[in-house]
């Protein structure tokens, strides 16, 4: 859900600020993909199995989990996300989709 995708953001703003991570054409696909599944896994009660994830991917098994593995490596393993911080870039996400999109309601 949005929250998977919100925390998958957190995470790369991450790589980008603590571990200098150039988020580029040439590896963003890798990255978003090794993201949304680590934090799917990460955040759901009932992830998806590593087999339907890469028929969602379209990536073998070995080659997912080879990226989950690196992508969590990237990250130090530090997955927990305060609740300060998911609020606070839930907000950000919100004012973001709002100036671009205009007002609008759900």
């Amino acid at each position: 859900g949005i929250n998977t995708v919100l925390m998958s953001l957190i995470y790369l703003i991450r790589l980008n600020r603590e571990r200098r991570i150039l988020i580029t054409n040439l590896n963003i696909r890798n990255l978003l993909l090794a993201a949304v599944t680590t934090t799917h896994k990460y955040c759901e009660e009932r992830s998806m199995g590593c087999k339907a994830m890469s028929r969602v991917t379209d990536l073998e098994s070995k080659e997912l989990v080879k990226l989950e593995a690196q992508f969590c490596n990237l990250l130090q393993w530090k997955l927990a996300v305060t609740k300060e911080t998911f609020e606070r870039a839930r907000a950000r996400c919100l004012v973001s989709v709002s100036l671009y999109f205009g007002s609008f309601k759900l």
